[in-house]
């Protein structure tokens, strides 16, 4: 699912803000990847694309506290988190140290050559 809050895009997954950012033909020079403990990546919007999104029915517009509350469920670090996360969606894989660089050097991957395109 993809969220705006005020001038914020985000997303459950970095495929789908990805996706987004696409349809809307939105430069990914300017994703951002905030937060320290929990990364995630981001788009801030400003002018007349944070108006076209805002007029599109395929994002969930929320209020900045309900995005931090989204964003915090969809990558567990508690174990209440995870008990929850695997309620609602199913058994999460264990992602070893090894896979999880690998998984963030394709998504870095993607992000630069689509800034070259």
């Amino acid at each position: 699912m993809v969220y705006v809050a005020s001038n914020i895009l985000a997303a459950d997954t970095v495929q789908e803000l990805l996706d987004v950012l696409d349809a809307y033909y939105l430069s990914k020079e300017w994703i951002e990847i905030n937060g320290r403990i929990r990364p995630r990546v981001i788009y801030r919007l400003y002018g007349n694309m944070k108006r076209r999104i805002y007029e599109d029915n395929k994002v969930d517009i929320v209020s900045l506290r309900e995005l931090v509350e989204k964003l915090k469920i969809s990558s567990p670090v508690t174990e209440e988190e995870l008990a929850e996360w695997e309620k609602r969606y199913g058994k999460l894989p264990k992602l070893s140290k090894d896979k999880a660089e690998e998984l963030w050097q394709k998504i870095m991957e993607r992000i630069n050559k689509n800034k070259n395109t």
